[in-house]
């Protein structure tokens, strides 16, 4: 059976000399500003939070008191001292409680949860709220089991940030990945398609060849220079020959003829003379479109061995990339597997909230915030925001399902009328500081 908190009395605590109301479902305290609804709230929160705080004693006074009536018969007394702070816990029949603080923060543990300020606080502090309020916890072993890595220690835990951190930074990997994947690929592609045909070994042997030609067409032209030199050379050797026999038959006719013989010698030497050298000529002529082409054969099988050898540099480089394409694919797959993993993880923790599709992400903002339903907050529905706030509130609870709720005017009076309405279905008590300009401090009951 669920507990209830049935009366407050209050005697000096800060501005108030002497309080006391019942409470119901939902209590407004209402008044002005500086009537004591913060009085109140501070009263209640010294009782539920333990500690000790001498500023809380009403100025002139010696000490303040807080007494709470459980419906049950529980009574519990708050008594506040300059120098210490007393608690006392009675059941129905008198008995005393010991172990008095614990027994009342298991009461209310969550008594400072504010669903009125969690509607409208930032996203980045209903996001902290709520992460304190409903904590999910990720065990390194099944984070490293969904993202099939290890990313932390077997012992390791988490909470919902720190996974869609691990998340997010796999999913900008995987993008980084498939980048480098694509410029490898288009890398590939385009040199494949350029590649000219051919191996270095073929066309070595062209030029081999060509060099070997050029060579003996060189020795050649060089023979038969030499030949026709040799040549000439034995027509004078002869004409010298007759020279001398002429001579020695008209050496009697020597001064008459040799003027004759001398100019027929030179004549022929001259002769003789301009014929090779007409001859060498036609033969260099004749060669020299043979070397020309030899020569420029020669010149385009050396260019061509040198492209060859380039492209094999290519495919050497086209190999490697295809190594590293292989590579960035596997860890692609992997990067993949992991976003793909922690997402599902995620998934199958927050299905076991007891609110359904409510999670922290980043908005498009980078700004963390709590989506519904993959909704942000600030487009939920504002009935939805009352109900998933009051039910934060609940998980937040202790045995006493009771809430205080100081600054309540964040809300306007529609939210705050689903706000308690949504409170009273869950079963709750609220108790709630509203202003009210000039009024004097009042509980009533909504």
């Amino acid at each position: 059976m669920t507990r209830r908190l049935k009366s407050v009395q209050i005697k000096n605590i800060k501005g108030i000399e002497s309080l006391a109301f019942e409470t119901g479902a939902v209590t407004i305290l209402r008044g002005r500003n500086g009537a004591g609804k913060t009085s109140v709230v501070d009263a209640l929160l010294a009782v539920f939070e333990g500690g000790h705080d001498p500023d809380l004693i009403r100025r002139g006074t010696k000490e303040g008191s807080v007494l709470l009536s459980l419906d049950d018969g529980v009574t519990i007394k708050k008594t506040i001292k300059p120098e210490r702070s007393t608690l006392e816990v009675r059941t129905a029949d008198s008995g005393k409680v010991n172990a008095e603080a614990t027994y009342v923060k298991k009461l209310t543990s969550g008594l400072r949860f504010n669903p009125a300020a969690f509607i409208s606080m930032s996203g980045r502090e209903r996001a902290a709220e709520l992460a304190k309020a409903m904590p999910v916890q990720f065990q390194g072993t099944e984070v490293n089991a969904a993202a099939n890595e290890a990313i932390l220690a077997d012992q390791e835990v988490i909470d919902q940030r720190r996974l869609d951190e691990i998340r997010n930074g796999r999913y900008a990997s995987r993008t980084d990945v498939r980048r480098e994947q694509d410029a490898a690929e288009g890398f590939i592609i385009e040199t494949e398609r350029n590649l000219p045909t051919g191996t270095p070994a073929s066309w070595a042997g062209v030029v081999e060849m060509l060099r070997v030609q050029v060579g003996d067409a060189k020795a050649a032209l060089e023979k038969e220079l030499a030949e026709v030199e040799r040549k000439a050379i034995g027509v004078v050797n002869g004409m010298r020959d007759t020279l001398d026999e002429n001579l020695a038959v008209l050496k009697k006719q020597y001064d008459e003829a040799v003027a004759t013989l001398n100019w027929n010698y030179n004549s022929g030497q001259a002769e003789v003379v301009k014929s090779m050298e007409a001859e060498k000529h036609d033969l260099r002529a004749s060669a020299a479109a043979q070397l020309e082409d030899l020569t420029q054969s020669l010149g385009q099988a050396e260019a061509s061995l040198a492209e060859q050898n380039r492209v094999e540099g290519q495919r050497a480089q086209l190999e490697k990339m295809r190594v590293s394409a292989q590579k960035l694919n596997k860890r692609w797959n992997q990067l993949d597997t992991a976003v793909k993993g922690l997402d599902r993880l995620k998934s199958e923790k927050l299905a076991t909230l007891p609110i359904p599709g409510i999670e922290v992400r980043l908005d498009e903002k980078n700004m963390p915030e709590v989506y519904i339903d993959n909704v942000p907050w600030p487009h939920v529905n504002k009935s939805m925001q009352c109900k998933v706030a009051i039910t934060i509130a609940a998980q937040a609870l202790g045995e006493l399902p009771l809430m205080v709720l100081d600054e309540s005017e964040v809300l306007d009076a529609e939210n705050m009328m689903l706000l308690t309405a949504s409170a009273k279905d869950l079963g709750m008590q609220i108790i709630l500081a509203r202003v009210e300009s000039g009024a004097e401090l009042q509980a009533v009951e909504a």
